[in-house]
């Protein structure tokens, strides 16, 4: 008799190690699946975002770029040993952000 209660009951202690394991992986599973969506939506709106600035027309910038070239090459040497391209970019990439940010609701930066 006791060794029907110890089968029964190492039966019932296998049916919680089961229930136990596939809660785990139903768990992992649940997070793996959560994390990928997640960055699925994330390469979506990276897809979306190349798009939209492969999009840009960017002729006028290129014009303006083109002019640099009928400076005299001592004006060039001197702009470029002050790093004015860096600073030039730094300012206008600033400002970009500035426009972007003020188009989110709630997020005004003072004006």
């Amino acid at each position: 008799m006791g060794a029907a209660i110890t089968m029964i009951l190492a039966k019932i202690v296998g049916l919680a190690t089961f229930f136990a394991k596939l809660a785990v992986a139903f768990f992992v599973a649940f997070w793996l699946l959560s994390t990928d969506l997640g960055c699925w939506f994330v390469e979506q709106l990276l897809s979306f975002a190349v798009e939209m600035i492969s999009d840009l027309d960017v002729s006028a910038f290129q014009s303006a770029a083109s002019s640099w070239g009928s400076l005299p090459s001592e004006v060039l040497n001197v702009l470029g040993l002050l790093k004015a391209g860096w600073a030039a970019s730094i300012i206008v990439s600033a400002i970009g952000l500035r426009l972007i940010l003020q188009l989110i609701p709630g997020v005004r930066l003072g004006s």
